[in-house]
């Protein structure tokens, strides 16, 4: 960083968090910051007069790029009305002084580098130690893959990462840890650990790679998730606390806290939603007072964590929706094995979309469970077709 001009660059501190993915609280502490420029037109010009040189354009890489993380040249060919894109100046390490400038993932040349990152404001004296490129991996198709992430043809063979078809650290690592536990107990003679669509974002995640496919590299997204409500990042420990320990992964002492804090909630909460706080708590949310729900909370409760006045505050103020998620995710489980009647017809099925429509009438599923197996069907269409069937049923 000593070859940078931060002076010119806008500063973007770290948020101040009082917990992070450990348990037990952490007092963050502040050393290093990031910073914010940006490309310019002369940074454009350079770009667009060598973009012929990038092994994407001229053929060398056929593959499809990752939709979330274009390159600066593909940026400037899809977004040609921008005069700038944004540049996220973030420290390698403490220790040295090399930066990595978020934003301009490339695969043109070095000297085209060297001069359209010296044409960006602040990055006049920089110096390349690694520059960009471009690279083009295999994947297998991931609907060859149980949710155990065994290959199917090819017994004890599990894949977890790019292999699937996947882009980014976070959804290799969540795949990772899968594998390895399914690997573990298969060796062992144990029945396979999956995770659902409901309990895990890596459930999603799988389940959208074994079922759906690919067409281009997958990233999960929240998004993705039909329960948001349920999957919350201060709930993680309730929800997968009892599987974790179960598997051997935690150790008995973190799992007796998860227990307690749980008990803790509770109390908490039926607490709160047995008196007239319960009235005023409602209100102040209305109001947009979160802060003044919190001191409500801490007055049961001085010393809480973060994570736990979260969890409360969120369990008060969506209370009535999550339980409604609750009851869905109840019933589309309990219809999985309803039978669609085989002169079942979806054509103009009020919120059935033509898409869910053309495919539900070439497939012709046998029952709810292979519905839902149908590329692009969505939780809504099920409740939807549960509700036809029942219907239709009826009237047989």
């Amino acid at each position: 960083r000593s070859s940078l001009d931060l002076s010119q660059l806008e500063y973007q501190g770290s948020d101040n968090l009082d917990s992070l993915f450990e348990f037990t609280s952490h007092q963050v502490e502040h050393k290093i910051g990031c910073y914010i420029t940006h490309t310019n037109e002369n940074t454009h010009k350079i770009i667009k007069e060598h973009a012929h040189l990038s092994p994407i354009y001229t053929g060398h890489i056929k593959g499809t790029p990752p939709r979330y993380c274009p390159s600066i040249e593909d940026k400037i060919a899809r977004f040609a009305d921008k005069n700038s894109h944004h540049v996220f100046v973030e420290p390698e390490s403490a220790s040295n002084d090399e930066i990595y400038p978020n934003g301009l993932s490339t695969s043109l040349p070095i000297e085209i580098q060297e001069k359209y990152i010296r044409s960006i404001k602040g990055f006049e004296n920089a110096i390349i130690v690694r520059p960009g490129y471009a690279i083009e991996y295999d994947a297998v198709l991931p609907n060859q893959l149980y949710h155990t992430l065994e290959v199917k043809t090819v017994e004890n063979l599990f894949l977890a990462g790019q292999i699937n078809g996947t882009t980014g650290y976070e959804e290799a690592a969540g795949q990772g840890i899968i594998a390895g536990i399914n690997a573990h107990l298969k060796i062992n003679k144990k029945e396979p650990f999956i995770l659902n669509r409901n309990e895990s974002y890596i459930g999603i995640m799988i389940d959208d790679l074994v079922t759906l496919g690919i067409d281009e590299p997958y990233r999960m997204f929240t998004s993705r998730a039909e329960r948001r409500l349920l999957l919350r990042q201060d709930n993680v420990f309730d929800r997968l606390g009892d599987k974790a320990y179960n598997l051997g992964l935690i150790s008995n002492e973190l799992y007796q806290d998860i227990q307690k804090e749980r008990a803790l909630i509770k109390d908490i909460l039926e607490s709160l939603r047995s008196n007239k706080n319960h009235l005023e708590i409602m209100r102040l949310f209305s109001q947009g007072e979160v802060e003044k729900v919190h001191d409500k909370i801490k007055e049961i409760k001085p010393d809480i964590n973060y994570r736990t006045l979260q969890t409360i505050s969120a369990e008060l103020l969506y209370g009535p929706y999550i339980k409604r998620e609750q009851k869905e995710v109840e019933k589309s489980q309990y219809y999985q094995n309803l039978e669609i009647p085989d002169n079942m017809s979806y054509k103009n099925i009020p919120g059935l979309c033509r898409e869910l429509e053309q495919k539900l009438t070439k497939i012709k599923p046998k029952n709810i469970a292979q519905a839902n197996l149908i590329q692009g069907m969505t939780p809504a269409a099920i409740s939807l077709l549960i509700f036809k069937v029942r219907e239709k049923t009826k009237q047989n």
